[in-house]
């Protein structure tokens, strides 16, 4: 940045090599020209070279492995100019401070950072509202990207809800602390510098600067850290939320994700939605990108969907998901506008058990969660309703108590087969599973029915156990199922098949 500076005054040749900006003062070069070091930028004559552009003198630049050499009569005005460029910076970095100590928007931040960054940059919130740009230039190489989102004043969510990878083609994490070089796979985007702007504990905001000169990118890591010191003061991020009845209500269903108990009004504001009960709890989870940044990201801008379609809902961020209150009757009308407005391919969305009191929406994040789980990473709509008796399973089995419920029985044999070396519990479980129907039974064990008759009878035998009474078959075999839930084996739960597609946009 400094050799830019110089080459509106100066006739400046060679390359930059290494653009690391790490220069922390100014120092003569001696005659001896020792090796620079990178934390000092040297300037001194270099005689060993003809002048040019009829300069008389010829001096040389050199940090690291850097060489420039500037052309020029006048060593005082040389040296002046190299003075100013480090003013520069240190004048830039004391008006940022002067922003951040009463608190400016970030707009003003980025207006006088402009000479700073020769790269575009802008920040935006987890939803994708645009706080600040930086001024456009025609020397500036902007793709669609921005230009799109310099009228809308949100940035596309199909540009945040992609993979992201490094210039390798490796997965990266979005706005990581490294802030790593994105290459979208998108030709309306340039690659792209991320970082978290961080509040306090709480990511607030990602600031972008996008790259279009790559070569400056190491320039642009060091002037985002010293950025990111100062942005996090920013007036967007102590002004307090809306107080609109949709923020409001947002607001709440947030509290009662977190388990808090609500009084009477905020109960009726909650319900002041012309949503109606019963209703449905879904959350909706980015599958592509899975870093927290990313993933909140993603959340925050499918609230803009919720916000435009016509089916009554409630909706909030809640940790990298994006959740919604539905009528129950009217989850597939949703999901199909979200589907149209936003786009869903590349979304796992898990929806509850329907419900009429509010005050259990802890239990029915859980539920959804719950449901997204069984789709083994896939993308898609899972409900809690195919996957219940699972999902009671696993109630039951956590709990404080839930193995201690078992059937005797269960005990007995598993005991007894260890011993014996036998499979009692097995030929029960099947008995029980297929109706007591002895053909079908002696099939799935693959014996023949008079074994498996005499297997029944010592079965009885050895539990005590009356299979004549349908409240105790049903116990045992419930037994059965909260054994083998959650084990290594092969779980023998009721065979279903789940194809469940987002909808088509």
């Amino acid at each position: 940045m400094i050799v830019k500076r110089l080459s509106t005054e100066f006739r400046i040749s060679g390359e930059i090599a290494d653009d690391q900006a790490t220069i922390t003062s100014l120092r003569a070069l001696p005659p001896d020209a020792i090796e620079p070091d990178e934390k000092h930028l040297y300037l001194g004559e270099d005689t060993t070279n003809s002048t040019e552009d009829g300069a008389s003198r010829c001096y040389l630049l050199a940090h690291g492995k850097n060489r420039v050499k500037v052309f020029s009569n006048d060593y005082v005005k040389l040296l002046n100019a190299v003075l100013a460029a480090f003013d520069f910076y240190n004048i830039w970095e004391a008006n940022l401070e002067a922003l951040t100590q009463r608190h400016a928007p970030i707009q003003e931040m980025l207006d006088i950072s402009d000479e700073v960054l020769s790269n575009p940059a802008f920040v935006m919130d987890f939803e994708g509202h645009v706080l600040g740009i930086t001024p456009y230039h025609e020397n500036r190489e902007e793709t669609a990207f921005y230009r799109d989102f310099r009228q809308t004043g949100i940035v596309d969510p199909e540009s945040t809800s992609m993979a992201m990878v490094d210039r390798y083609g490796d997965p990266v994490e979005y706005a990581s602390g490294r802030i790593p070089l994105v290459v979208p796979k998108s030709n309306r985007q340039l690659p792209f510098l991320p970082a978290t702007i961080i509040n306090g504990d709480e990511s607030v905001a990602i600031f972008i600067v996008s790259q279009s000169n790559r070569k400056l990118a190491d320039m642009d890591r060091y002037l985002m850290r010293i950025m990111l010191n100062h942005l996090w003061a920013a007036d967007e991020f102590r002004s307090s939320s809306s107080t609109s009845g949709s923020s409001l209500r947002s607001n709440i269903l947030h509290r009662l994700l977190e388990g808090q108990e609500l009084d009477d009004v905020a109960r009726s504001r909650l319900e002041s939605t012309s949503a109606s009960a019963p209703y449905v709890l879904l959350i909706f989870q980015s599958a592509v990108n899975t870093d927290t940044t990313s993933m909140r990201l993603n959340a925050g801008q499918l609230l803009h969907a919720f916000r435009t379609v016509n089916t009554p809902n409630i909706h909030t961020a809640y940790g990298n998901s994006a959740v919604a209150v539905v009528s129950a009757n009217q989850v597939s009308e949703l999901v199909k506008e979200v589907g149209r407005a936003f786009g869903l391919k590349n979304w796992r969305v898990g929806i509850s058990l329907p419900f009429t009191n509010m005050q259990t929406i802890p239990l029915r994040r859980r539920q959804a969660h719950f449901a997204i789980v069984q789709g083994d990473s896939k993308t898609g709509i899972f409900r809690c309703e195919d996957h219940a008796f699972e999902y009671l399973l696993s109630r039951v089995r956590t709990s404080d108590d839930g193995l201690e419920l078992r059937h005797p029985a269960i005990i007995l044999l598993k005991h007894y087969d260890e011993e014996h070396h036998s499979k009692l519990g097995e030929t029960l479980f099947q008995y029980l599973r297929n109706g007591k129907n002895l053909v079908n039974t002696a099939g799935a064990l693959f014996v023949h029915r008079n074994s498996l008759a005499y297997r029944i009878k010592r079965i009885c035998e050895i539990c005590n156990i009356d299979l004549e009474d349908p409240d105790e078959n049903a116990y045992i075999l419930f037994s059965f199922y909260l054994e083998r839930a959650g084990s290594n084996q092969q779980r023998h739960l009721v065979d279903r098949t789940y194809s469940s597609t987002i909808p088509s946009e």
